[in-house]
């Protein structure tokens, strides 16, 4: 049976070889919530992008001059380790677990920031785009 270009086959009638797909391990990680243990928002509204931005400072091999990076950096960079959220409404960061190997001093100046600041930090461990 001969099919015509853009038609999908049904599953079982082609020729093509199946592909598996690689099991996807689980991902650590931690949640810091813009939520004080308090129950108060914590301000500014734009902190998560901020400390993203000098987690990504920390973490990349050219630190720029102080002040430089604005005009070094004019688009916002984050941390491929550190990024920002919005979950259920709430403005949170989002921690690999593994950046406490690889980057010890970004790590200790993200978590550092939640423990001044009261912030509700959670561990947490995704698995292919879903939590557990």
């Amino acid at each position: 049976m001969k099919y015509s270009v853009g038609y999908d086959p049904p599953v079982g009638r082609t020729n093509r070889p199946a592909m598996l797909a690689k099991p996807i391990g689980p991902i650590k990680e931690l949640l810091i919530k813009g939520i004080r243990y308090d129950g108060s928002t914590f301000r500014p509204s734009d902190w998560a992008e901020r400390l993203c931005g000098v987690a990504a400072l920390l973490d990349s091999d050219a630190i720029a001059p102080i002040r430089a990076h604005q005009a070094a950096r004019p688009g916002f960079h984050c941390s491929s380790h550190v990024r920002p959220a919005i979950i259920s409404g709430v403005i949170c960061v989002i921690v690999d677990l593994r950046l406490r190997e690889l980057e010890k001093r970004v790590w200790d100046f993200v978590t550092g920031f939640a423990h001044d600041n009261n912030l509700i930090m959670l561990e947490y461990c995704q698995f292919a785009g879903g939590f557990v």
